[in-house]
């Protein structure tokens, strides 16, 4: 990994036992930013038949959105990836138990390297604005390539009054992000 790959896993590694207890006071917004995110993800899913759904997780930390992924989709087959082993440590911990068949977690930096795939749904939530510089064009470009016919990438960065819907594809992906 990169020197500011191993700073940012480095500083998330420090919180992440109590990193979900103060989430709410870390995001304002933290149910409206949620709630928005699995809407889009509800609507996408609509009409689409209902197997097993190949979910990447990007920037997962403690998993807390795909644990909100796979409560509406519990059969969604899920990959998180995170910089921080300690992040990760905690996911293992949400997901210890009945869903853990259907959960893979990786240690790396996502900017780094092949994404794998194609997946259907590629998440990501307060992840790609830590980044400074390449990350953020790489998950651009990256993760849109890395959907199948139909996929759906869904970042959340930001929270807003306003709900985008994904963009329906073809042989790619259509982007939403907030």
């Amino acid at each position: 990994m990169s020197s500011s790959s191993n700073a940012i896993a480095e500083l998330f590694s420090i919180g992440a036992e109590h990193y979900d207890a103060v989430r709410r006071n870390l995001v304002p917004c933290f149910d409206a930013f949620y709630t928005s995110a699995l809407d889009v993800i509800g609507d996408w899913g609509r009409g689409r038949e209902r197997g097993a759904l190949d979910v990447l997780d990007l920037g997962a930390g403690t998993g807390l959105f795909s644990a909100m992924v796979m409560a509406g989709i519990p059969q969604a087959r899920v990959h998180l990836i995170d910089v921080s082993d300690a992040m990760l440590a905690e996911a293992r911990r949400r997901f210890a138990g009945g869903a853990a068949s259907n959960v893979s977690f990786e240690v790396r930096d996502y900017s780094e390297g092949s994404l794998g795939g194609p997946w259907d749904l590629v998440i990501s939530a307060l992840s790609i604005i830590t980044w400074r510089t390449a990350p953020s064009a790489h998950y651009s470009s990256g993760s849109s390539r890395r959907c199948g016919p139909g996929g759906c990438s869904l970042t959340r960065n930001r929270c807003w009054d306003r709900r985008p819907r994904p963009k329906r594809a073809t042989g790619g992906c259509g982007t939403s992000t907030c």
